[in-house]
């Protein structure tokens, strides 16, 4: 899949991507240690199956059904269906695979690229508002690698196809189809052999439409990126991203209630 390059922004979304990549610090150590959580999107179960268990839910053609798995957010209750992604191999072998823990990482990484200035986009258009953001994949494993986590170009590349290729169908209550998209929704790569003549060579990537309407809404908040991608466990990460959203009255007289039924539930990690 391809996307247009970005386009040029009105003054409307200058100001609303200025507001995405401004973040209250004193020094420039600590700027670098934020980033940007997405209201409702990020609270959807969509990276809970892990590589151990795609690897036994495969059929013996490489193959995988589609998952849904129910969760509640904001006193609703919704449901999320995700279509794994199909990827051909070097010997022309086709798998699937679910996006899991590697894809989130890699989504935050580039995230966090586009809080910074001249690598992030947006665009507010009546017919096609798009966000997104401006990397290398030099630039993306530089990042990954800064926060614990190092990556080949052949995991980060795969990663990326699995953003862009796996869909996520996201339901009301009511059975209503709220969202049909896949995580990256657009990509512009470049070839192996650009990559080995000019290793910071651009992408472009597309956000999911409820990232474009976050940074619009300004629904998102500021937190601490660089201790949650520190975390060893997943769950750690879903847990901090949780407090970041929802402990908005954080104190030490105001303690934050959560049920253990509804991390089950709502992280989709604790089977």
């Amino acid at each position: 899949m391809a996307a247009s390059p970005p386009p040029r922004e009105s003054s409307f979304a200058g100001v609303q991507l200025s507001l995405f990549q401004r973040f209250l610090y004193n020094t420039a150590d600590e700027r670098d240690k934020l980033s940007n959580t997405i209201e409702f999107w990020d609270a959807v179960p969509k990276y809970f199956v892990s590589r151990k268990e795609m690897h036994n839910l495969r059929t013996t053609d490489g193959f995988l059904l589609k998952i849904k798995r129910t969760f509640q957010y904001g006193g609703r209750s919704f449901t999320v269906r995700i279509r794994p992604a199909r990827l051909t191999d070097a010997q022309g072998r086709e798998q699937e695979f679910y996006p899991s823990a590697r894809e989130e990482l890699v989504e935050d990484a580039l995230r966090k690229i586009a809080a910074e200035q001249n690598h992030g986009f947006y665009e507010d258009a009546p017919e096609n508002s798009r966000s997104g953001v401006v990397f290398s994949l030099h630039l993306l494993r530089k990042e990954l690698a800064k926060r614990g986590h190092t990556l080949s170009y052949q995991q980060v590349t795969e990663a990326l196809d699995v953003l862009s290729d796996a869909s996520i169908e996201i339901f009301t209550s009511e059975g209503k189809s709220f969202l049909r998209s896949s995580i990256l929704p657009n990509i512009v790569g470049v070839k192996l052999t650009d990559l080995k003549n000019d290793p910071k060579a651009r992408w472009y990537a597309d956000f999911c439409p409820l990232v474009t309407e976050s940074i619009r809404a300004m629904t998102y908040r500021q937190f601490d990126y660089h201790n949650m991608m520190q975390h060893t466990s997943q769950l750690a990460r879903w847990l901090h991203k949780r407090l970041a959203h929802n402990y908005t009255n954080a104190s030490y007289m105001t303690p934050y209630e959560c049920l253990f039924s509804s991390v089950k539930r709502d992280s989709g990690l604790l089977e």
